[in-house]
């Protein structure tokens, strides 16, 4: 096997243990651990898609990637906002 197959494979369970543990009400989608995974798993999935020169899946991962990565940042940011509000 290649290596865009182990890649693609650690990113897609990245995403899918969270989603399931989401779903199984383990993990919310405002929290942090379900938000940094989606941000690993989308990253990984798109340079797999890279590697495999598949650009529908670059696209959604790129999405996929830009959301995450937004509420990863809104989490640092209102933890920072809160910490200065003290």
């Amino acid at each position: 096997m290649e290596l865009d197959f182990y890649i693609g494979f650690v990113g897609a369970m990245a995403v899918l243990v969270p989603f399931a543990l989401m779903k199984l009400n383990v993990w919310k989608s405002s929290d942090i651990y379900f938000n940094v995974c989606n941000l690993l798993g989308s990253t990984l999935l798109l340079v797999s898609a890279y590697l495999i020169d598949s650009i529908p899946f670059v696209l959604l991962n790129l999405v996929w990637l830009f959301f995450s990565a937004r509420d990863v940042a809104k989490y640092f940011f209102k933890k920072i906002y809160q910490r200065n509000e003290k």
